[in-house]
């Protein structure tokens, strides 16, 4: 832990390939995210190519490794450099923010369907929105404990989850136990791939979000572990070399060439899948994050790796770094505008593509009004 700690003493300044990448994850989702609920008359036009663009890869797997290796990163010098309990307090705010933002974010989206006119125009086919259709003060009491999550909110009460068992998880990598960590991590994991949660959901009313939180913990875990190391070890870079590159591409190209094939990943959902004990896994399935998806992730990432070291400066974009240092809040507001414009979506379908496509644009233009007005305000403080 002393050496940890010595190695920890200069301050790293912000990897701003992390905020990119991150940033640009929550642009992607807002693209799908628009096509998927207020702009669904694009999805035959833009959907197949702005979802997985990379192969079996989608922004959540993004942003939830890249999460991970920035929690491990900073939290990993703080806790080397300031100590356990200073850890524990500036961690405990980390989760206070996140859950104020998380249900912050609800209770607008409950104060929305609290107007007539906003329910009664919303589509009639959301299982998951019945109950904030009916009761959203319910929904929101139900939401407030985690039990009942809806559409694109389930990604935040997940990041909670896992920021607070990246708290004792961190001091596992600390005594240098990394390898038993991610044992138990593989092991929920595997566990995930029987699909507790959905099995829940199925026995009762609970609603607990479409990720299924046992499988999905590994990917930030991984992405923790990585981080830390590179905190521990500040002149710690991944290898980059032709052959690591040659294997991701080997992964890669065949994965992305066989996801644009077809519609979505539902032919893969046919073929690629294994049985065990009886019970169909599949490999590719987003919701229990296959191992396929794994390892793809794992070659799209090491290629985004090679290329930030290649040209560095299309990662320095400075208004999508921006959004990814602020991805909580710039998170939130998509959340909100994705189901603000809800209503709207039969005038949208009556329009040309022109007119939505511009809307949609609009839209995720204003993912940076957060990061404007944040601005504004310290400027009017100062």
């Amino acid at each position: 832990m002393n050496t940890i700690a010595n190695a920890n003493r200069a301050r790293l300044p912000r990897i701003p390939e992390l905020d990119f990448l991150r940033g640009l994850m929550i642009v992607i989702m807002m693209m799908d995210h628009l096509i998927y609920f207020p702009l669904l008359s694009l999805k035959p036009y833009t959907y197949n190519i702005t979802f997985q663009t990379f192969g079996f890869v989608s922004a959540a797997e993004g942003f939830v490794l890249v999460s991970g290796i920035l929690f491990g990163l900073v939290y990993g010098r703080k806790l080397a450099a300031e100590g356990a309990h200073r850890f524990h307090v500036l961690a405990g705010r980390r989760l206070f923010a996140i859950y104020a933002h998380y249900f912050g974010s609800y209770f607008l989206i409950a104060l929305l369907f609290s107007l007539p006119a906003f329910a009664e125009a919303w589509p009639q086919n959301w299982e998951s929105q019945e109950m904030i259709k009916n009761d959203p003060w319910a929904m929101l009491a139900r939401g407030a404990i985690f039990v009942h999550q809806t559409g694109l909110l389930d990604i935040l009460p997940m990041y909670f989850v896992f920021v607070a068992l990246a708290i004792p998880a961190m001091h596992f990598l600390a005594k240098g136990k990394w390898r038993l960590l991610l044992a138990i991590s593989a092991m929920l994991w595997l566990f995930g791939q029987t699909r507790p949660q959905l099995y829940i959901e199925m026995q009762t009313d609970l609603h607990l979000g479409w990720f299924e939180l046992t499988a999905w913990q590994f990917m930030f875990v991984a992405g923790l572990a990585l981080g830390f190391w590179r905190a521990a070890n500040p002149n710690f870079r991944v290898p980059l070399s032709a052959k690591y590159i040659a294997i991701a591409l080997a992964i890669c190209v065949p994965l992305f060439i066989y996801r644009h094939q077809f519609e979505l990943w539902e032919e893969a959902d046919k073929i690629f899948y294994a049985e065990f004990g009886g019970t169909r896994v599949d490999l590719f399935d987003a919701r229990n994050l296959g191992i396929a998806r794994i390892i793809n992730t794992a070659g799209v990432a090491y290629l985004f790796y090679a290329l930030a070291h290649w040209r560095p400066a299309w990662f320095r974009i400075q208004f999508m770094s921006d959004m990814g240092a602020a991805a909580l809040r710039v998170f939130c507001w998509h959340i909100l505008v994705c189901y603000a414009m809800m209503p709207l979506r039969p005038t949208l379908a009556e329009q040309s593509a022109a007119v939505q496509l511009a809307v949609w644009t609009a839209a995720i233009a204003s993912l940076y009004l957060p990061i404007l007005a944040e601005k504004m305000i310290r400027k009017m403080r100062d």
